[in-house]
């Protein structure tokens, strides 16, 4: 097993990726993620994706041990070969890259992103991102997030696998979380990112508390599966809950017409009930 006390020069990498493996190995000693050697080896192996691109931040150090594990488990039950892949907040690349060509190297994505890139502009982020990767066809939707997912939405566009790991801000993933309801379709997969550490705003709530009530709110209607610091969702189609309506006397009618009001209300709705469809 990987400990504090493993030499990583033991291990065979590229030195040219060398900062991104030595940023895994210390979230999975910091961490106590629970991986063998072996295992260790042969994500350092994936790493070569990364050989002569350009990241200022690597955000998945500790994602790679559960996505390699838990997600490409799980990936693997998805059937059809050609997947609408939606991923909202891509930064540089990073996540989308290693999703495209390992996780899904299987698979014939379609791919939509969704970034503003308003962030940390000093980095050059868009155009990092644009030169990362320029083997894929992507479609880059450059609004916020509700914004984009609404136009979605009204062009009934739905996704097989969406990655959520946008804004930290509560009112944000709390709104993001809602239209992504509505772009899914029988089956799909939702990773919902972590949002536990902090928000964007001191002050704050806690993001982690949205993203609770929407997997508990969604309990009927999904599975869920937690992937290290993150939550994988798989949705079946959610329909909307049919309420037989049964017929109750008011409790607040006129009396002294002596319930004429009622009788008339009562006939309305007969006719227009008989005569719907």
């Amino acid at each position: 097993m990987i400990t504090a006390q493993t030499n990583l020069n033991n291990f065979k990498f590229d030195y040219s990726i060398s900062d991104i493996a030595n940023k895994i190995f210390s979230n999975i000693v910091k961490k106590n993620i629970i991986i063998n050697e072996d295992k260790f080896q042969e994500i350092l192996h994936t790493l070569t994706i990364f050989k002569d691109k350009k990241f200022n931040r690597c955000w998945i150090a500790e994602y790679l041990p559960y996505w390699n594990d838990i997600l490409k488990q799980h990936i693997t039950n998805i059937k059809s070969k050609k997947i609408k892949f939606l991923q909202i907040g891509v930064f540089e690349g990073m996540s989308l890259l290693y999703l495209a060509k390992i996780i899904f190297a299987d698979y014939d994505l379609d791919i939509t992103v969704i970034d503003d890139f308003s962030t940390e502009q000093y980095f050059n982020t868009e155009e990092t991102f644009d030169t990362n990767l320029n083997d894929f066809k992507i479609r880059k939707i450059k609004k916020d997030s509700h914004t984009a997912l609404i136009d979605l939405i009204n062009k009934n566009e739905t996704f097989d696998f969406i990655y959520c790991c946008g804004s930290r801000k509560p009112f944000v993933v709390y709104v993001d979380f809602a239209l992504l309801t509505k772009v899914i379709n029988d089956n799909s997969y939702i990773l919902l990112d972590d949002y536990q550490y902090f928000s964007s705003y001191e002050g704050d709530i806690n993001p982690d508390l949205v993203k609770n009530i929407f997997i508990q709110s969604f309990k009927r209607y999904s599975k869920n599966i937690p992937v290290g610091q993150q939550n994988l969702l798989i949705f079946r189609k959610i329909e909307i809950d049919k309420y037989t309506i049964k017929e109750k006397q008011p409790d607040c009618v006129n009396r002294t017409t002596n319930n004429k009001e009622y009788e008339k209300y009562k006939e309305k709705y007969k006719f227009i009930k008989n005569n719907t469809n």
